[in-house]
């Protein structure tokens, strides 16, 4: 990892030792202060309590021999009899500081059981009970049953909020119990990762004044290394919320509007046999109604015991779906024909989508780095990975794992590969060679751009960003159609055409125009062949807000990231988010792209001119080209998702991508090797690191504690509660981290 450009660093068989111990050499302090924060805070404090009951004297009893009331004892626990009132008064002659219910034998391990409750703490000389919120404990997780009395009163009263004649399998209960040191491979992995944005990209590290060199093998492992942990926590997030187990088969409403979660599969099974409609049950009611698109039509068809599936489209008496179709056709179909006609679970498509972007966010922000800029370091081009690992959006298809969510990420996985391959047609100039573009390169990343056409729609305008790209190639090398670029200006319009006479002839087949996608026959919430929504400049800026700058919403308790309140003057489609909005939760390092107007200005020119590659005044237009056109795609989308689509926060990732995109273009603009080393007591730059590093902190930290935010729509497991489904123990286990608070 050379300061300077030149071998200041004898280089050996073994590359990776001469680097390594540079870093430590530089990081050693920093390394030994997070490695010994990581220790207090994993046998401190999140272990405080075992600590704090070394020398408790336990008290153990049958939860009949103390005081109840509204609860019926039966063996092996008790039911609760008076809802309101179903509460047992626990008395100690110490002061309480935490509590444990014991599980009976009556308690099925395999049937976890979810049981809410409320504290409530009587104080000296006083017969009022002071009752705090209600929490849940599960049968399934032994340390969610810990609770934490706080150790100022003798007297305690736990409330049983639960339905009358719920049993619950707790047969004995002790006061001041020794808890046991507990240990969490996953609190550890999320430390380690936090810790290594300091370490790896704090201000003072080496990385941030090391040219990066993709082929070096110390560089090439931590780019992998940080790959790899982004895709971790993608596959924490998605386990973490089991919409692999939630989203298939069929889920019949009481309503009658179902909801038949393997859309997809349904989709290319269809495809296999030959037609395009769904293989779905269609009820006598549906087709009897002069207007199914009328929500109020089909509310009452349950009346007649009939039914319409929810979210498909319903066309001349078929269904159909109206998310693209290339999904099915490149995930779907090969499942189904390889596993002998299983269908794919939804949630493994969402997944296998996104962590194949990550490896091409990683390549093509090292392309980006290699191409424009000259003075590019290692340090930016890992925090560039994270910052569209982390600020696209992705993140939350992921969580949602839906069939919502199968053309979003697919076109977040496509976008990238095309992007890179593009980047990498562009063949640099070398002595005594010309300048060319690969066909190859140049035919896949056309290709891939095209299928967004067949995925998410809002991503095409991704390709209009071959404009500047190619500029040079076109406009200045005339390659376009001539002798030597023949071959490359043929492949990349070929898939481009192929692509999208494909996609046209598929709405054509279902619905007699090439142009029609079938969003206006979609059975939702309201009839979108007659839909009039308020005026663009009325809800437009309420919306805008949401998206952009709704303030992060933060608790003192786990899990800390609340929902936040989307109050709308009139009916629209809207949905609750959690924690902010996008410059605030979901990617607020972003918020340096408002700098790229001084960035970019004439005033520093000679500045750009030592951070770009080759050719800098064509280099400078070239970034300044795309950085406009992205912008205003995404803005532009951004608006069209407010106006069409209302608010939710599956559709950040529409205008997201754009925004990450070009922020990692400023990003390696602001921070380039020469400015970190010359400047490098610069407050600015000092702070500009700063900011950047404890934004992906606390990005990633309430990512993942948004996983468990109570009230989140999107998931079939917290649509109405985090604590939903009582299988999920991971939502018990995280909690009982804090139980020292």
């Amino acid at each position: 990892m050379e300061f300077e450009r030149g071998p200041k660093i004898q280089k050996t068989k073994n590359l990776f030792i001469p680097d390594f111990r540079l870093f430590l050499k530089t990081r050693w302090k920093v390394i030994f202060f997070c490695l010994l924060g990581i220790v207090l805070l994993e046998v401190f404090v999140f272990n405080a309590p075992t600590w704090q009951t070394l020398l408790a004297s336990p008290n153990h009893e049958p939860v009949s021999s103390f005081g109840t009331s509204g609860l019926r004892m039966a063996a092996g626990g008790f039911y609760v009899q008076a809802p309101n009132n179903a509460q047992i008064n626990i008395k100690s002659e110490a002061k309480i500081k935490y509590l444990k219910f014991q599980d009976s034998s009556l308690a099925n391990p395999s049937k976890p059981q979810t049981i809410t409750y409320s504290v409530g703490a009587v104080y000296p000389g006083d017969t009022y009970i002071h009752f705090g919120n209600s929490m849940q404990m599960c049968t399934g997780v032994d340390n969610s049953l810990f609770i934490n009395a706080g150790s100022y009163v003798k007297n305690i009263v736990i409330r049983f909020d639960e339905p009358a004649g719920t049993f619950i399998p707790f047969d004995a209960l002790t006061v001041n119990p020794h808890i046991p040191y507990r240990f969490s491979s996953l609190r550890l992995f999320l430390l380690l990762v936090a810790a290594s944005f300091w370490i790896i990209l704090g201000p003072g590290s080496i990385l941030w004044k090391t040219e990066l060199d993709t082929k070096r093998g110390s560089h090439i492992f931590l780019l992998v290394l940080s790959t790899l942990a982004i895709m971790a926590f993608y596959f924490i997030n998605w386990f973490m919320t089991q919409g692999w187990k939630g989203y298939v088969g069929w889920n019949r409403d009481p309503d009658g509007l179902w909801s038949s979660y393997n859309l997809y599969g349904n989709l290319a099974n269809s495809l296999l046999h030959g037609h395009t409609w769904l293989n779905l049950p269609i009820s006598k009611g549906l087709l009897a109604l002069k207007d199914p698109y009328n929500l109020t039509g089909r509310l009452q068809l349950k009346n007649a015991g009939q039914f319409s599936f929810w979210d498909h489209v319903f066309y001349h008496g078929k269904y159909y779906c109206y998310d693209g179709v290339i999904p099915a056709v490149i995930f779907f179909m090969p499942f189904e024909l390889i596993s002998g006609g299983h269908w794919l679970p939804t949630a493994w498509a969402v997944l296998l989508a996104a962590l194949i972007g990550a490896v091409f966010a990683t390549l093509l922000v090292s392309r980006i780095a290699n191409m424009y800029f000259e003075d590019a370091t290692l340090g930016c081009t890992l925090l560039a990975s994270w910052i569209i690992g982390m600020g696209s959006g992705i993140l939350v298809q992921v969580f949602y794992s839906s069939f919502y969510s199968v053309p979003e990420s697919s076109s977040y996985m496509f976008t990238l590969a095309g992007m890179w391959c593009w980047l990498k047609s562009i063949e640099t100039q070398k002595v005594g060679k010309e300048r060319g573009v690969s066909p190859a390169w140049a035919f896949f990343g056309s290709l891939f751009m095209a299928c967004n056409v067949g995925c998410r729609p809002q991503f095409v305008f991704f390709g209009l960003l071959a404009i500047p790209i190619f500029w040079t190639s076109v406009f200045k090398d005339r390659l376009l159609f001539s002798k030597k670029g023949i071959w490359a200006s043929i492949l990349i319009v070929l898939p481009v055409a192929i692509i999208f006479a494909l996609i046209f002839l598929y709405n054509y087949d279902r619905f007699g125009s090439i142009f029609n996608f079938g969003e206006n026959y979609n059975l939702t919430c309201f009839n979108m062949t007659t839909a009039k929504r308020p005026s663009f400049g009325f809800l437009l800026p309420i919306v805008v807000f949401y998206y952009l700058f709704q303030p992060l919403n933060l608790t003192a308790f786990f899990p800390f990231v609340e929902i936040v309140r989307t109050h709308i003057p009139l009916w629209y489609p809207i949905d609750v988010a959690a924690g902010g909005g996008y410059f605030t939760f979901v990617s607020p390092f972003s918020l340096i792209l408002f700098a790229s107007p001084w960035i970019y200005s004439e005033k520093r020119t000679l500045d750009l001119e030592r951070t770009f590659c080759g050719e800098k005044k064509s280099v400078k237009n070239s970034i300044i080209s795309l950085i406009c056109m992205a912008v205003a795609f995404g803005t532009a989308i951004l608006f069209i998702d407010c106006q069409w689509c209302g608010f939710s926060h599956r559709y950040l990732i529409d205008f997201g991508i754009y925004y990450t995109f070009v922020t990692v273009f400023v990003l390696y603009t602001m921070l380039p090797r020469w400015v970190c080393v010359e400047r490098e007591g610069s407050y600015l730059v000092k702070l500009t690191k700063l900011l950047l590093v404890l934004f992906l902190t606390v990005a990633f930290l309430c990512e993942f504690f948004a996983i468990f935010t109570p009230g989140r729509v999107g998931s079939t497991l917290y649509d109405s509660s985090i604590y939903n489904d009582p299988n999920n123990v991971h939502v018990f286990r995280v909690a009982s981290w804090f139980l020292f608070m």
